[in-house]
């Protein structure tokens, strides 16, 4: 379908253009040529400016070029393995290289996926080397000086970059050893599993592999070099997890062609050499690789490029009023109030299975005709049952492109599907939310039938390896997880709306088009890919019935583009459809400037080589002189420091087991108190309502140790009372750490860089907090391990008891305080009145208020309903409206046995407060209230409790409007 439109403008991910800030004033990034011009940017801000970086593979293998101890290792290692493989026997060599390189795949995709995790989420990798001061040691410093300046350009100082650049200058050579011996060990791999006497029919069956498998080797090459141009090394070894760097990049060429070049058609020369080894083995184990690598793209890549360029804009509350209403204000606040949000219904569109639902009829009819095609072919026996499914797969696929072809046609040249509608008293919406159940319906129909056709036809091959039948079924699948993802990527960027044609219907469609997603690449994804799946499945079952469908369905796709949607996007977009996509772009240029760029390329490869060469020690000499200095630097003895132990009563520790702690857990001098964070005489002290913030004050003795912390726990989770056995789920706190800002980092500092304190108070809050019933502890633990040195009495954590369902304001109090409890209090994120919005709820904190709604209410909505209301006023309407409709069909026993015999609304019934002059009697009694001054702060807090669960003291702030500063902690 050419559906081109994209209603979010997204950023694109892969962009390194970040503008540097230096003294207030931007520097422009678009002054930055190449490496040589470019100016990095640490966490902290210093400003430096990037060496240039030689080219790995020319350093590496250039004889004439000094090598480093890294790249003798890497050379060392290759050499090695490529020794054993011609000293081994054939099948010792098969075994052991499939071995080795699932090894090194390993290393790279888990190894260094989870050093660049480290390193992205917590600046790891900077922090070990400032830890063991690998960089400040002098003969360490001296040793990596050398090393590190070997592989550099003359304008690179050791001495003066920063820590950042050198630990990834350090990185990098790890980076080599691994990528080198994961690519040399996958051709040893490939060469001993390599097929001597392929065994097929085909027709010059031997050449075309060959010359297939070459293709796909130089396109291979070909995008690697292109992606190289265009990120250059900084990018490629991953240099935005260390710091940041001005430079201007345009992402053409291959980036043009393919989302994530580098790791998706970029290893399309696995399949070329598997093509040539014409062995199975070689083809499964370069699906695997090509798998973990796109499982490290989007676990490890793809979370740190969101993160660093596409930073999600926190949203802004703007103020509904100020201390003093006018006319508007009143006029607008009366207007929010009074809305009927509740009648709103929360649609939830079928989009093939998603959101499926068996209450809804167009859902469960929709299901059951599904099942009825799929179900009855199988019951006609013999050939009629084949005929049924052939003619009911032909059925539908005219149905889905002729007859909703016909129909879309009709509705874009007159609206005919509209006016039918109109006709019976009904509107646009009411016809757009029809065709989406048609569509849908149709469109999982030419899916179900086809598929069943297949599965009819398919006979499980008595002998997998016979000619093509296992490649066969492995291009099948892979045809049809291409399907799936084409068409998902295809609905990310199209959304509901695209999906379901929404510009035939709706006059409100985008008026420019914006390529984006798979877009970038393709005018029209699913003109071809969009079909995958029918080729895949035919090739799995290999009848000419399948074969002959789907060749039917492509043809009648591409007419359904040409005569119905081609000419209604001409109408509505005109000159803004773009005659030539990404693909068909890069292909062509590559096409066109390769051949005559190849000689330039080469004089001028030729001529770097020769500007670049300078006096070099031989290779000899580098080896010796390097060996020498490493054993210089191992053969020195370690300085043994002397580490002082001071003996502490009631504590001696022989290791880092817990077992081996031995503590007088009894000791007095440990101690835990809770309290509520704002006091009240509603509930004992032992007892919370769920969300409530927990206030824990703690002592120990003088000699307890720096890294104590405490931890929330059920109080049937822990046998052990002396031990901790089971996970507190983040929901603990540290004692005695101090948490300093480096950069846009927060570090924490524990004892003795800090003081060590003997008492001090912690808030268990919005997180931190378990939200669910029951009995809980709090336990006070040794030194980062599992020994109890203190526990807390037991505490419950209640539902708050249910307010009367007429009393609006009450609901809108306890919905109020829910949703500032649950967003930590931050008074950024939380709402501070009833029509302000919350718009920092997401699914984990919204599924919490569902969750207590429930148990208060006993009303179950779904997360995202929660969402979509956006404020408190709406949601108590919506609470209110399903009371009323359930009223007669809940357990009102139940509640009432919950509710309190005071209600909610006795303690923050503002009714009693005079009218106001200025609003009539039918104002909300919080808007009234704001006019009477102080009487609110009676029972509203009114102060900053983000501020007060940090442990900072200070006088409350000036009073403002209770609408945009209420804040019940």
């Amino acid at each position: 379908m050419e559906k081109e439109t994209n209603l979010r403008n997204r950023k694109s991910k892969t962009s390194i253009e970040i503008a540097l800030a230096s003294n207030g004033k931007s520097t422009d990034i678009h002054n930055a040529k190449d490496d040589s011009n470019s100016k990095g940017k640490t966490p902290d801000g210093t400003v430096f400016r990037v060496p240039v970086t030689r080219e790995m593979v020319q350093s590496l293998m250039d004889p004439k070029e000094s090598k480093s101890f890294f790249d003798i290792l890497t050379l060392a290692t290759l050499f090695f393995e490529i020794a054993l493989l011609f000293l081994l026997p054939r099948k010792a060599a098969q075994y052991l290289f499939l071995g080795l390189f699932l090894f090194w795949r390993l290393a790279y995709n888990v190894g260094l996926g989870i050093l660049l995790k480290y390193q992205s989420d917590k600046r790891g990798l900077v922090k070990l080397a400032k830890k063991y001061r690998i960089f400040e040691e002098p003969r360490m410093r001296k040793w990596l000086k050398t090393q590190l300046s070997m592989k550099m350009h003359q304008d690179y100082d050791f001495e003066i970059s920063p820590i950042e650049y050198n630990t990834w200058l350090l990185f990098r050579q790890l980076v080599d050893l691994i990528l080198m011996n994961d690519f040399g060990s996958y051709v040893c791999f490939a060469i001993a599993w390599f097929n001597t006497n392929p065994q097929s029919s085909f027709f010059m069956d031997e050449q075309l592999r060959w010359i297939g498998g070459i293709f796909l080797i130089l396109f291979n090459i070909w995008v690697k070099l292109d992606a190289q141009r265009v990120v250059k090394d900084f990018a490629w070894y991953w240099g935005d997890f260390f710091f940041l760097i001005e430079q201007s990049l345009t992402f053409d060429g291959v980036f043009e062609m393919a989302p994530h070049p580098m790791y998706s058609v970029g290893y399309i020369g696995y399949y070329g050499i598997s093509l040539i080894c014409a062995s199975y083995t070689v083809l499964f184990v370069s699906i695997i690789a090509h798998v973990l690598q796109m499982a490290f793209l989007v676990l490890v890549e793809t979370p740190h490029i969101e993160k660093t360029y596409n930073p999600p804009t926190a949203p802004k509350r703007q103020p509904i009023v100020t201390e003093s209403l006018d006319d508007d204000a009143t006029t607008l606040i009366k207007s929010v109030l009074s809305t009927n949000y509740y009648s709103n219904y929360f649609r939830r569109d079928l989009i093939v299975f998603k959101n499926f639902d068996l209450c809804q009829s167009s859902d469960l009819a929709s299901g059951l005709v599904m099942v009825y095609a799929a179900v009855t072919p199988f019951l006609v026996q013999g050939k009629w049952g084949t005929i049924y499914a052939v003619l009911q797969a032909i059925f539908w696929r005219l149905f889905h492109s002729a007859g909703l072809g016909w129909l879309l046609y009709a509705q874009s040249k007159n609206k005919f599907f509209t006016r039918h509608f109109v006709k019976w008293g009904g509107g646009v919406n009411e016809a757009f939310q029809n065709w989406k159940s048609i569509y849908n319906l149709s469109s999982c129909m030419t899916y179900v039938s086809f598929i069943t056709l297949c599965l009819k036809l398919y006979s499980l091959p008595s002998d997998w390896t016979y000619g093509m039948t296992l490649l066969r079924h492995t291009l099948g699948l892979a045809f049809v997880c291409l399907h799936i993802w084409t068409s998902v990527s295809t609905y990310e960027v199209l959304g509901d709306f695209g999906w379901f044609y929404g510009d035939f219907f709706m006059d409100d469609h985008p008026t420019q088009l914006l390529y984006t997603g798979i877009y970038r690449f393709l005018n029209n994804p699913e003109k071809i890919m969009g079909h995958a799946a029918f080729w895949g499945f035919s090739l799995i079952t290999y009848n000419h019935y399948t074969f002959g469908l789907a060749l039917f369905s492509q043809i009648a796709n591409v007419l359904f583009l040409q005569f119905v949607e081609r000419p209604h996007m001409q109408k509505l977009y005109g000159d803004e459809i773009r005659t030539e996509a990404g693909l068909t772009k890069t292909l062509r240029h590559a096409a066109q400037t390769i051949p005559k760029n190849l000689p330039v390329s080469v004089q001028q490869e030729i001529a770097k080589f020769v500007h670049e060469q300078a006096p070099n020690v031989g290779l000899d000499d580098a080896i010796k002189e390097t060996i020498a200095k490493v054993e210089k630097v191992f053969t020195d003895n370690n300085i043994k420091s002397n580490i002082k132990s001071n003996k502490k009563p009631h504590i001696s520790i022989s290791s880092s087991s817990d077992e081996d702690i031995s503590v007088d857990s009894s000791d007095e001098a440990y101690g835990l108190t809770l309290s509520h964070f704002r006091s009240t005489n509603d509930l004992p002290h032992n007892s919370f309502f769920i969300g409530e913030r927990i206030k824990v004050d703690w002592i120990a003795p003088e000699y307890h140790a720096p890294k104590d912390w405490i931890g929330i726990y059920r109080i049937t989770s822990n046998p052990s009372k002396q031990t901790t056995s089971t996970s507190s789920h983040g929901k603990w706190y540290w004692t005695n750490v101090v948490y300093k800002q480096e950069g846009d980092e927060k570090v924490s500092v524990f004892p003795p860089d800090v003081p060590l304190k003997t008492n001090g108070s912690v808030i268990f809050s919005g997180a931190k907090l378990p939200w669910h019933e029951g009995t809980y502890e709090i336990r006070y633990h040794h030194n980062g391990k599992h020994k109890v040195m203190a526990k807390s009495i037991p505490f419950e954590i209640i539902a708050p008891p249910m307010p009367d369902r007429d009393d609006e304001d009450a609901i809108q109090v306890l919905l109020l305080r829910l949703v500032q409890n649950v967003l930590d209090n931050d008074p950024v994120k939380m709402p501070m009145s009833p029509i302000d919005n919350y718009d920092y709820l997401n699914e984990q904190t919204a599924k919490k208020v569902a969750h207590v709604i429930k148990l208060v209410f006993g009303i179950e909505f779904a997360w995202e309903v929660i969402v979509a209301d956006t404020r408190v006023s709406r949601l108590s309407k919506r609470i209110q409206h399903a009371l009323n409709a359930l009223s007669p069909f809940s357990n009102q026993q139940q509640i009432k046995k919950r509710s309190s015999t005071t209600s909610i609304s006795s303690m923050t019934s503002l009714s009693t407060f005079p009218s106001s002059t200025h609003l009539d009697n039918s104002m909300h009694p919080i808007a009234i209230a704001m006019q009477q001054g102080s009487k609110i702060d009676d029972y509203y807090d009114i102060h900053d409790s983000h501020i007060a669960s940090q442990g900072i003291t200070g006088t409350s702030p000036t009073k403002q409007s209770p609408l945009h500063t209420m804040h019940l902690g």
